[in-house]
């Protein structure tokens, strides 16, 4: 998990699917991509400032940046809240059993599609010689009256885990 309020280059990411978007009324550009089993969600503010969460491997160039975040999500215990003078940003993560949630997480797939959320994106990893559902990633973002809410479910059938995620943005200037 790395969040970081610098521009992350994403042209070095193996990307499955990517959509980008604009809300004018706050003057910010959304990029977001599904990169394997993971994801990255990229503001770009018209002021030129940036916001980036990822949640993938180390794929960082700049070694020395200081992102303002960045550890393993299992060390995710307590909802991570970040407060810049900007943005308020937090995220909550939980894991659960692939088996026993797996038609749940389809039903609000499904349900979340249907909506029509500002940017939905949904990847399935189809493996040979694989009996039953092939793992995946989603990603859904939705416009609030405050923000910017972004859902994710990141599926690990061979671990029988579920990392569901959930973040909100509150951009306090634009908002």
């Amino acid at each position: 998990m790395a969040v970081s309020d610098q521009p992350v280059r994403l042209e070095q990411l193996s990307i499955f699917q990517e959509k980008q978007g604009y809300f004018p009324e706050w003057g910010i550009h959304v990029h977001a991509g599904i990169i394997g089993t993971s994801h990255f969600v990229q503001l770009k503010y018209d002021d030129g400032t940036y916001f980036t969460e990822m949640f993938a491997c180390d794929l960082r160039d700049d070694k020395e940046a200081n992102p303002l975040c960045f550890l393993p999500i299992e060390k995710l215990s307590e909802p991570l809240q970040i407060n810049r003078p900007s943005i308020h940003y937090r995220f909550t993560q939980k894991r659960i059993s692939y088996t026993e949630s797996e038609k749940d997480i389809t039903n609000w797939a499904q349900q979340t599609q249907a909506s029509q959320p500002f940017i939905f994106l949904e990847y399935h990893f189809e493996i040979e010689a694989q009996d039953g559902p092939a793992s995946r990633t989603i990603l859904a973002i939705r416009k609030t009256k405050a923000g910017i809410q972004i859902k994710t479910v990141h599926e690990y059938q061979e671990e029988d885990a579920i990392i569901v995620s959930e973040s909100f943005i509150n951009n306090v200037l634009k908002c």
